[in-house]
C-alpha cells in the first residue's frame, strides 16, 4: 500500500509540473480535458471537475454531448454533486 501511495504521489507532481494554460503550447486548451481526465482516474475529483469546468467554458461545443462520448473516463466522478452539476447543464 505504502508503494502505491508513493506511486500516485509521483504520478500527481508529475501531472502537476506538466500542467499548462499556455495558449502557445496548446492553442485550443484540448490538454484541459486531457488533465481532466488524468486527475479522475487518479481520485483527484476536485482537480478534474475545475479542469473541465474551464474546459467546456472554453469549448461549449462539447457541452451537450460530453457526458456521452467515453462515459467511462468519467465513472470516478460519477457520485461528484460538482460534476453532476456540470454535465446536467448540456
Amino acid at each position: 500500500a505504502a508503494g502505491q501511495a508513493a506511486l500516485l504521489d509521483s504520478a500527481k507532481r508529475v501531472l502537476s509540473r506538466a500542467h499548462t494554460t499556455d495558449r502557445t503550447i496548446d492553442p485550443r486548451g484540448d490538454l484541459l480535458g486531457w488533465e481532466a481526465f488524468v486527475r479522475a482516474q487518479l481520485g483527484d475529483k476536485k482537480g478534474a471537475v475545475d479542469l473541465l469546468n474551464q474546459y467546456l467554458t472554453d469549448h461549449p461545443e462539447h457541452r451537450a454531448g460530453f457526458s456521452k462520448i467515453n462515459p467511462w473516463w468519467w465513472r470516478p466522478l460519477q457520485d461528484d454533486a460538482r460534476f453532476k452539476s456540470l454535465i446536467a447543464t448540456g
